[in-house]
């Protein structure tokens, strides 16, 4: 109820609480975790599962799904059950706070300076931090967990292994602003150039300045996805190598639209061993926000917006040797089509424009059941080449319906919804809940197979009197 609702808690600054006039305790931690998990399960379309996720004992997020003889998904929870704390996370550039001091960036690469000298200290003291084993993100158990399940799926001669880890794997290093001029047009390159210093040495330009010296040390940015857990991220790829057949890696949260090749032991070049698949968000803000107002104002030089944004994407790939594509231009989604020989993935993006629109307007817009969307780039992984990742000079393998169908196919018969039929048997389905339904018998709520194996078990057979 509105009334319940107050606009202040424990951790608001005091002139809140005062003016809310209604600062209380928000109550039993691991209370709130729990209805928090039961307010998820109820509106997503979820099964509840079995099991727990440390103190929240509601509902397990782990989930094993066989895909014929294709391929086999697995998941879990990477945020509670067995979770530390990150290495870092007074600020992702905070340990290369220097740079918003120092504005002398061509002295970040002059090997005797002491710029250079100074944050390859730190970024030495960073990649010790993030591969220290004692930071976890899955733990052993489950680790042991998606090892065994991908050995099986292996043994069966699936192709496919898929791992839904929630955040991102590939390491991912900022852009090294400095020389991405080289990836402008040749005759604008000196240009650009000129242009990147002046904005480097602006008081303003703190952020991009310690990106570039990231950048110059191979020192990834985000320590909350698998880039602060080097440790348990190598242990996984060595499963992925050892004990799967074609891993992929599924991912987001990092708002932008991603795709990795995986190396050995998570370096930034190596034996190919897995595939990262990174979903943008929906309308979160990621790099371009930050990165293209900079830049805007050399658009001419670049050939319009869009190559503003292809200059960024080019910069992320410069200085991420495994990054075969990056997009932070628009929102979307990708979607994939598997066969037993390839895995292709296409990234679908949707307009500004449309992202913010309402529906009805998005919808007629485009004379479909969606807001129109392009393809930004067609993916492909080659089965029993583990790592492999392609960019296809088109999209078009993947394919939508334009028209909505007036009834959805569904996996349980409709005879068994009313009864009716050979294989309703008068029996229709009753009470179809998130996680199953029950045989409704002779007019009554059955029972469930487990209910019924209960009681079976819990009978006493009436032994019969022998004849002597």
């Amino acid at each position: 109820r509105s009334s319940d609702l107050c606009s202040a808690n424990s951790t608001s600054p005091d002139a809140d609480k005062r003016a809310a006039g209604c600062d209380r305790d928000e109550g039993p931690a691991d209370v709130r975790y729990n209805n928090a998990a039961r307010g998820y399960m109820e509106w997503m379309p979820l099964r509840r599962g079995p099991g727990t996720m440390g103190v929240i004992t509601y509902t397990s997020l782990t989930q094993v799904i066989e895909w014929g003889d294709l391929a086999t998904f697995v998941t879990f929870d990477t945020r509670v059950t067995a979770r530390s704390a990150e290495p870092t996370l007074a600020s992702v550039f905070a340990e290369f706070g220097a740079a918003y001091v120092w504005n002398n960036v061509t002295a970040y690469f002059d090997e005797t300076s002491v710029e250079k000298q100074t944050f390859d200290g730190v970024a030495a003291s960073v990649k010790a931090k993030i591969n220290d084993p004692q930071f976890s993100m899955i733990g052993e158990e489950q680790t042991d967990f998606l090892q065994d399940v991908f050995k099986k799926s292996k043994k069966s001669g699936k192709p496919w292994q898929i791992f839904a880890a929630a955040t991102m794997m590939g390491p991912n290093v900022p852009p090294n602003m400095y020389t991405m001029s080289a990836n402008a047009p040749t005759e604008s390159q000196a240009d650009v150039q000129t242009y990147m210093e002046g904005l480097l040495a602006s008081s303003s330009a703190g952020l991009f300045r310690a990106a570039a010296a990231m950048a110059n040390t191979q020192t990834t940015w985000n320590r909350d996805d698998w880039n602060g857990f080097g440790h348990e991220r190598a242990q996984i790829l060595d499963v992925c190598k050892n004990d799967a057949n074609n891993a992929i890696i599924l991912g987001g949260d990092l708002h932008d639209s991603w795709a990795w090749t995986l190396y050995e032991g998570g370096n930034m070049t190596g034996t190919p061993v897995a595939v990262n698949l990174g979903a943008p968000g929906v309308t979160s803000p990621g790099w371009g926000p930050y990165l293209y107002p900079a830049i805007s104002p050399i658009e001419g030089l670049l050939g319009g917006p869009d190559g503003v944004y292809d200059f960024i994407s080019d910069g992320f790939e410069d200085v991420n040797p495994g990054l075969v594509y990056g997009s932070t231009k628009d929102k979307g989604f990708f979607a994939v089509k598997a066969t037993k020989e390839t895995h292709t993935t296409e990234y679908f993006h949707v307009d500004a424009v449309n992202t913010v629109s309402d529906y009805a307007t998005a919808r007629s817009s485009s004379e479909g059941i969606t807001s129109d969307f392009y393809c930004g780039a067609s993916l492909i992984t080659y089965a029993g080449e583990q790592g492999s990742l392609e960019k296809q000079a088109d999209c078009g393998v993947i394919t939508f319906s334009a028209e909505r169908p007036a009834e959805w196919s569904i996996s349980v018969p409709a005879s068994f919804m009313s009864g009716e039929g050979k294989k309703g048997k008068g029996k229709p389905l009753v009470n179809c809940g998130g996680n199953a339904c029950i045989v409704k018998k002779d007019g009554k709520q059955g029972k469930s197979k487990t209910d019924k194996k209960k009681t079976k078990k819990g009978k006493k057979k009436k032994g019969k009197k022998g004849k002597k």
